[in-house]
């Protein structure tokens, strides 16, 4: 198990987040990506959007997939 605080100190280390006002919490980010997308087929980024429950548009949360998001990933399953 991992918990909470340790998914936003593993997305503070890898830069996935950089300030604690983000509208993308590190944890429903990544619930989102790995249980309700599987619950969906096929996973639109509209799809993305609105399970992830946050006022975030769908060109913003697109944006997020990057390095940062990238290495964030790689790590979290690492642990």
């Amino acid at each position: 198990m991992i918990s909470k605080d340790e998914i936003l100190e593993l997305a503070k280390e890898t830069k996935f987040i950089r300030r604690s006002t983000g509208k993308i919490n590190p944890y429903n980010f990544l619930f989102t990506l790995m249980f309700r997308i599987s619950a969906s087929v096929p996973a639109s980024l509209d799809l993305l959007v609105m399970f992830l429950n946050e006022t975030v548009t769908k060109v913003a949360f697109h944006k997020r997939f990057n390095k940062f998001t990238v290495l964030f990933l790689k790590k979290f399953f690492k642990k």
